[in-house]
């Protein structure tokens, strides 16, 4: 299966405040969702088993709202401002990541898996950015697949650098949106077909902020998205 690879992103660290058309793009499906459970929540013929999915969706909902919300607010308030980096153990960060988004993967009928890699690596980024940004990918995996797919969240060491993967074994993406994503030098407009969103276009800026570089290698069976960043040099940590 020939796969297309296009570079989103390459290094810098000015942070550039993401565009309201894809923020409204983005914030518009869980705020409909809400309100599409709300209103089969006020059916009194609902048994309570229902009753109490409804209910757990809508907290779902809520909550990839907030993630997007404090991206976009995290995002102006480091615009155009040096961003202070730090060794950060990227295996406690995917741990915690996994677990956040394990429930709502679930409630789409997905499984999700994280595979640890052989050691603890650690990387000079930003933990709370690099928290969000693979928080937004996972749960743009999870909205752009199909019920009954996997998502796997596995780091991979690189030459000098970790690379943090998001895969999923969904429909992948079209030829439209193949093509869009070879033509793309950013994610300011959304995507025809599986839109990046919200999610990546924090994630660029993010990413770029921490002298990152984030990639999507797509194809028919699926895609991967990932996150490389520069391993400490000073810190190591031993499996």
């Amino acid at each position: 299966m020939q796969r297309q690879q296009t570079n989103f992103i390459d290094g810098g660290r000015a942070l550039e405040a993401p565009s309201l058309v894809a923020a409204a793009h983005e914030l518009k499906e869980p705020l409909a969702l809400i309100r599409l459970y709300a209103q089969m929540l006020s059916d009194t013929a609902l048994e309570d088993s229902e009753r109490r999915r409804f209910e757990r969706r809508i907290g779902l909902a809520a909550e990839q709202l907030l993630e997007l919300t404090s991206g976009l607010v995290e995002g102006y308030r480091w615009q155009q401002q040096v961003l202070p980096l730090e060794p950060v153990n990227t295996h406690v960060v995917c741990e915690e990541v996994a677990h956040e988004v394990f429930e709502y993967a679930r409630a789409h009928g997905q499984q999700l898996a994280y595979r640890p890699a052989s050691s603890r690596y650690v990387v000079v980024a930003h933990r709370s950015f690099l928290k969000n940004v693979l928080n937004n990918l996972l749960c743009n995996a999870v909205k752009h697949t199909p019920a009954g797919s996997d998502i796997v969240l596995q780091p991979v060491k690189r030459q000098g650098a970790l690379q943090i993967q998001v895969c999923d074994t969904g429909p992948g993406f079209s030829k439209n949106t193949m093509k869009a994503l070879q033509r793309a030098e950013n994610l300011r407009q959304p995507l025809p077909g599986r839109s990046g969103g919200l999610g990546l276009l924090v994630a660029q800026e993010l990413v770029r902020a921490m002298y990152g570089e984030l990639r999507v290698v797509a194809s028919r069976s699926g895609g991967t998205v990932s996150v490389t960043l520069p391993l400490s040099q000073q810190i190591s940590l031993l499996a």
